[in-house]
């Protein structure tokens, strides 16, 4: 299996035919900053790595680094989600041992990493345009927490309805 792109016009009629992206075969995951398009995904399911790949406007493939090889020590990826405030990326990464958080420049380029407190499932994030909100599931509950530019978390809030997050939208707020 493989990514594939397809442009569409603003009244989401298709140009051209479809075209490969990347050799992945699980998650993919788009975000756009102001000049870049960004895609992440895994080789394969649970050990294979996160990749990035950044993308032209035309869906070209401009280049393809990984941000967590397939062979670095660490436990199982259950998941990951991306957002960007425009200026950069915050992935927020799932593993059997608790989240991380990776924070990339505007060329998808890897800043800093960060632990972030362990989940039971897959963690959420959406941006605000400035910073970001991240929404996990942990015991039951949905903890959220903002997260500047920078990668700096905010302390942990827990909301009062159990439940486990399925997306979630931030207006700064």
């Amino acid at each position: 299996r493989t990514i594939t792109g397809q442009l569409v016009t603003v009244d989401g009629d298709r140009i051209g035919t479809q075209f490969p992206l990347a050799p992945a075969r699980s998650w993919p995951r788009l975000a756009m900053s102001r000049s870049t398009l960004l895609l992440l995904y895994s080789e394969s399911p649970i050990r294979g790595g996160l990749w990035a790949a950044t993308l032209s406007s035309a869906g070209a493939v401009l280049a393809r680094k990984p941000l967590l090889p397939e062979d670095a020590p660490g436990p199982d990826i259950r998941g990951f989600e991306v957002a960007s405030n425009g200026a950069g990326f915050a992935v927020v990464v799932s593993r059997t041992d608790g989240d991380q958080l990776l924070m990339l420049d505007g060329n998808g380029d890897l800043r800093t990493l960060h632990a972030l407190t362990s989940s039971q499932g897959n963690s959420q994030i959406a941006s605000d345009g400035r910073g970001y909100l991240v929404a996990t599931a942990v015991n039951d509950r949905t903890v959220v927490r903002s997260v500047d530019a920078n990668g700096n978390a905010g302390a942990p809030v827990t909301l009062s309805e159990p439940g486990v997050p399925t997306s979630v939208v931030w207006n700064g707020s």
